[in-house]
């Protein structure tokens, strides 16, 4: 087995980290045949069922990417079903909203946008980022099941489906301190389930520590997951988190 062929393996087990200029090493591409190098490497992948995130016409040639075998539509729908129906656990989180408030709606009937909801979900992508990976439901309360919550927020901020996945996109974009982002690790789709929109997010543990702002003023923190909830660690706790010795000499 080659190097690349190695690297088609471990994808295939779970996916892996690489970078155009990786593969330009393993295939052993010269400097002319670069374009038509790399894409004869992707076809090779795209015939072994594996894709290249993001795809070799975006980023540079260092830009970290993730070579995976992708899962269908109806995968990713029987695993949202799977942990809808499991409930939350340390592989498993419910967001109601994004933005909409539903608790206050509930108790006022006041609907209302919370600038703090958004920074709920992307902490918890985090924590499954720096664990074991996980799936995220928005749309659906730990307490009341499927909830009206993406509708709530479509109401709230005037927009449709299309507006409010280009928002979230943003935010993950924006929010993460990762090299190359962190879609790469993510697949995600807007489903319907019992008539309710609901937003599923499959999430891909990194090999490297993740970070991200709850708030774009904020300082970046680091998650990880302790039961069904998302904790943000000290630099103590990170680094015994990771094994860090503080000893000096």
């Amino acid at each position: 087995m080659d190097l690349l062929d190695s690297l088609a393996f471990r994808a295939a087990a779970g996916g892996a980290e690489t970078t155009l200029a990786e593969l330009v090493e393993l295939r052993g591409i010269p400097p002319n045949r670069l374009l038509s190098g790399i894409g004869e490497v992707v076809d090779y992948f795209s015939s072994l069922g594996l894709e290249l995130v993001p795809e070799p016409g975006t980023g540079e040639l260092s830009t970290p990417r993730v070579l995976r075998r992708p899962t269908s539509a109806e995968e990713r729908r029987t695993r949202a079903q799977v942990a809808l129906e499991a409930g939350e656990s340390q592989g498993v989180e419910f967001k109601e909203s994004l933005y909409a408030d539903m608790r206050r709606l509930r108790k006022t009937g006041v609907l209302a946008e919370n600038a703090d909801l958004p920074g709920e979900s992307l902490k918890t992508i985090a924590a499954f980022m720096n664990g074991k990976g996980g799936e995220l439901l928005i749309g659906v309360s730990d307490k009341h099941g499927i909830s009206d919550g993406i509708e709530r927020d479509f109401q709230a901020k005037s927009w449709d489906a299309d507006k409010w996945q280009l928002q979230w996109e943003m935010l993950v974009d924006n929010r993460f301190l990762t090299p190359g982002g962190v879609r790469r690790f993510l697949e995600y789709d807007m489903l319907s389930i019992s008539g309710k929109p609901i937003f599923h997010v499959s999430v891909r543990a990194t090999p490297r520590p993740t970070f991200v702002k709850r708030r774009k003023d904020t300082s970046f923190e680091f998650f990880v997951r302790r039961g069904p909830s998302s904790v943000s660690l000290s630099l103590t706790e990170f680094a015994e988190h990771y094994g860090v010795s503080n000893s000096v000499g």
